[in-house]
């Protein structure tokens, strides 16, 4: 009984962050309606129609990640630690190109992509404001989904946790701040809120990336075998796995 109970707690340990994590999208969308909704309808209209389709396509560039977390797990189980670094490596760069080039897609062409989702007139220049803003995250975020993935994959879920709360907390703050002009700001309404979100994902992100370059650059080894980036072969696997799981 009592290995079964310290099963259950590991097990919650490690989903406990990732738990957290998924519900971190919510939370800003909610404190960003909140605020928004306290000024002007339209600016909450505005919000809706710009995040639904961006948080769409970063919902299925983060689904991309899977395969590296199975991948890592068995290397993990395996005690093929070698691997688990040249795969993240590989993730790392080419999710980043992927990333970059959804990055470009939405900046240049966010009005056309949300008129073809029939947005209204009316509130299109602003919904356009907050993606193209919030679309700069997209240049890091295929470091940051690799190595979230690399983490889940090992069991070490606390920092996924520390930088989800990050979010959280910064995303309220800042939005609050430069939504409505204080601390000296001038209000910047629905593109405060989209600068606030941009500037806590940005931010948490940086964290992740000092923990695992810096803080455990020796236990992850990414500084390493720098060519190690350049192989596609594992970056394929993984997208392949993913796949797989989808049908």
């Amino acid at each position: 009984m009592t290995t079964t109970a310290n099963k259950l707690k590991k097990i919650w340990l490690i989903a406990l962050p990732i738990v957290i994590q998924g519900i971190v999208f919510q939370i800003q969308s909610l404190t960003d309606k909140y605020f928004l909704g306290n000024l002007d309808a339209i600016y909450l209209s505005a919000l809706g129609a710009a995040q639904f389709p961006f948080s769409a396509s970063l919902d299925a560039f983060v689904a991309m990640s899977v395969g590296l977390i199975i991948y890592v797990s068995q290397f993990k189980g395996a005690g093929s630690e070698d691997s688990i670094s040249k795969y993240t490596k590989s993730s790392i760069l080419y999710a980043s190109c992927i990333s970059l080039l959804i990055f470009a897609l939405w900046f240049l062409f966010t009005e056309p992509i949300l008129i073809l989702l029939h947005v209204d007139a009316a509130i299109l220049p602003e919904s356009a404001h907050y993606i193209r803003i919030c679309s700069f995250y997209l240049l890091i975020l295929g470091i940051d989904t690799s190595l979230q993935a690399m983490l889940q994959g090992i069991g070490k879920t606390k920092p996924i946790m520390i930088t989800s709360l990050m979010k959280v907390f910064l995303n309220v703050v800042l939005s609050y701040i430069l939504i409505f002009g204080k601390l000296g700001f001038d209000p910047m309404n629905i593109k405060g809120a989209a600068i606030g979100t941009l500037l806590s994902n940005l931010i948490a992100s940086l964290f992740l990336m000092i923990y695992c370059f810096i803080l455990k650059h020796q236990e992850y080894a990414l500084h390493t075998h720098l060519h190690e980036y350049l192989n596609l072969k594992p970056y394929i696997g993984t997208v392949k796995i993913t796949g797989e799981i989808g049908r």
